[in-house]
């Protein structure tokens, strides 16, 4: 064979060895991508379709959602099976958390969020009913998105 048919075959089997090695790691990945949703949400259905994919979203906390209402933050909603089910109800006015006060929704989210089973004194206004400290403990807090 001539030399330059030689090298050209030799590129040839480069590149291919390049592009089966492309195609096995993109394969890999993608099992380790399927592998880790699924570890995730080992104790939830998931739902997967060429469309959409079916998850949640979860984070360390009490398990409320805040609203600005002028310079209060309030409880909007207190979802249920959480840290603060039964022990906040919504319109509860947020004065402390651990003894800190915030003017901001952020500034309380990041308060309120730890890790979880960790403590958490949360001090609350009621209009007409006076302010009382709830004692929480952090738990993890998984919200389903549709």
């Amino acid at each position: 064979m001539t030399r330059k048919l030689k090298q050209n075959i030799e590129n040839w089997k480069f590149a291919r060895s390049l592009s089966l090695s492309a195609i096995v790691t993109t394969g890999i990945l993608c099992t380790g991508a399927v592998t880790a949703l699924v570890v995730s949400h080992s104790q939830e259905r998931v739902t997967c379709s060429a469309a959409a994919v079916s998850t949640g979203y979860t984070y360390a906390g009490i398990g409320v959602e805040l609203e600005q209402r002028g310079d209060d933050v309030v409880v909007r909603r207190v979802f249920s099976n959480t840290p603060a089910d039964g022990k906040l109800v919504p319109g509860a006015i947020l004065t402390s958390v651990n003894g800190a006060h915030h003017n901001r929704v952020r500034a309380w989210q990041r308060s309120i969020r730890g890790d979880v089973g960790t403590p958490l004194e949360l001090a609350v206004k009621y209009p007409g009913l006076g302010q009382r400290t709830v004692l929480l403990t952090r738990g993890l807090i998984h919200l389903r998105t549709r």
